[in-house]
């Protein structure tokens, strides 16, 4: 088994989801979601901050359970906005 700290670390991962085609129904997780993998350019804390402030769809939980995940169809037309703003 490698060490992990001698595996070198890639700037920019690949995605692991290719949200092009994602329907809106889709649930992603928060790892997924968030940069550098994911279409938010944002860390965890800012995500939370902008949930807060009601600035992002706050996440749903499944039956309870601990993780978060947000519903793509909320999320998409927000990250086309900010596409077109800038």
């Amino acid at each position: 088994m490698k060490n992990p700290a001698s595996v070198p670390r890639t700037e920019n991962p690949a995605p692991r989801i290719d949200f092009d085609t994602l329907p809106d129904c889709a649930l992603v997780r928060r790892s997924d979601l968030l940069a550098p993998a994911g279409p938010v350019p944002w860390s965890h804390m800012t995500l939370h901050r902008k949930v807060k402030a009601g600035k992002f769809p706050a996440p749903v939980k499944l039956a309870g359970g601990p993780m978060n995940y947000w519903r793509w169809g909320e999320v998409r037309p927000l990250l086309q906005a900010q596409k077109e703003a800038a």
